[in-house]
């Protein structure tokens, strides 16, 4: 991306930092948004999420991204992610549940 090794070596090092930084103000907009999702009338939550399916699909034609279609067409570090990401969402759903019981 970039040639000086010098900028790569900063934004290599500056990126982690970034993304620290970010996360909690993200988490936080991510959760007021659904608070104000759920209490939205149901057609409006169908509604947005046609627009976020839309958009999504806007975005990867525009990008040139190309989606895998099946799963034949993902390599290992996809599965990689997709395996942690199942595997945290159960570690949280099982933590919500035992401190529900």
């Amino acid at each position: 991306m970039f040639e000086n090794p010098a900028i790569t070596l900063a934004i290599k090092l500056a990126s982690p930092i970034l993304v620290g930084f970010v996360t909690p103000f993200a988490v936080d907009a991510v959760k007021r948004s659904v608070a104000l999702v759920d209490k939205a009338p149901t057609y409006a939550k169908q509604g947005l999420a046609i627009a976020i399916a839309s958009l999504g699909t806007a975005l990867t034609a525009i990008l040139g991204v190309d989606v895998p279609a099946d799963l034949a067409s993902w390599d290992g570090e996809v599965v990689k992610a997709m395996v942690a990401g199942f595997l945290a969402i159960a570690i949280k759903q099982h933590k919500q549940l035992k401190k529900a019981k």
